[in-house]
């Protein structure tokens, strides 16, 4: 049942039913960070594959788990949208996952995925604490702008708020200022039309 439940996010529901019903922060993996509430907004596709992206990420560098730099390289992974012409501005992806390399070192084995040797290897990578903690501050992010689904943009500024994980080190490594990325966000949504809370 946790296999099926870590996948749901990942999934990319082109936009259904499902993938517009409210979830649980026990799909997320959070249940435990957070328990008994109820995350009422819907995932945007393109935040989805963000997520499906770090999970790729934390993979690829060998981690067992998926922290706020893996959030980082997500979206820079993603080909076009606002959050990603942020960045992509300041750094690119290859600086990024070299930062984020010698900040976390590689593990030995991938202990949290467990199961057989063709299993996939993002099955059942946990969120960090400070990725789990981007999250809810992007959660908070798109609920103060009174939209009904959480956008890269709202995922972005959850994690440059975050100030003690490796996405904020990294930033920090590469002279990238997270309050100027954060007012440029805001600057975006204004000029769409968005009032904040």
């Amino acid at each position: 049942m946790r296999n099926r439940r870590t996948a749901l996010f990942c999934r990319d529901e082109g936009g259904s039913a499902e993938s517009r019903a409210s979830f649980s922060v026990r799909h997320w993996g959070m249940v435990r960070f957070w328990p008994r509430r109820r995350m009422r907004l819907a995932l945007h596709a393109e935040t989805r594959a963000v997520l499906e992206c770090a999970k790729a990420e934390a993979a690829g560098l060998d981690h067992n788990f998926v922290g706020s730099g893996h959030l980082l390289l997500g979206l820079l992974r993603r080909p076009n949208g606002h959050a990603v012409n942020l960045l992509a501005a300041r750094t690119d992806i290859k600086s990024v996952r070299t930062e984020v390399r010698a900040l976390v070192p590689a593990q030995q084995s991938h202990e949290t995925t467990g199961g057989s040797g063709d299993q996939d290897p993002t099955a059942q990578l946990p969120f960090s604490v400070h990725a789990k903690e981007a999250l809810l501050r992007a959660h908070r992010e798109a609920e103060a702008w009174r939209t009904d689904q959480m956008a890269p943009e709202h995922l972005l500024v959850g994690v440059v708020q975050e100030s003690e994980g490796t996405a904020s080190k990294v930033l920090k490594r590469l002279d990238v200022n997270p309050h100027a990325i954060q007012q440029e966000v805001r600057e975006y949504w204004q000029s769409q039309g968005q009032s904040s809370t």
